[in-house]
């Protein structure tokens, strides 16, 4: 999967990540604790252009916070209702 965003991002002239995957984890980490939210066993998610982590991998729905890839912004986070 990585590749296949790799090459779409070529095609469409997006640039590739600046924050990695470990950078986004812990931008998602400081946000959930600012929200007071749980953080366990959480689950990334690359998308084109941002990272979506969900905040407790096990469980669905979970808190869910999106970064940028090239900012390192929180562009959306929520906490669905069950």
């Amino acid at each position: 999967m990585k590749g296949l965003f790799w090459l779409l991002r070529t095609l469409l002239f997006i640039p590739q990540p600046r924050i990695t995957k470990d950078e986004a984890l812990e931008i998602a980490r400081q946000e959930c604790e600012r929200r007071g939210w749980g953080w366990r066993n959480p689950h990334v998610t690359e998308e084109l252009k941002t990272w979506l982590i969900w905040t407790m991998g096990g469980m669905r729905p979970s808190p869910f916070v999106a970064v940028n890839q090239q900012t390192g912004e929180v562009v959306r986070s929520g906490c669905p209702s069950r």
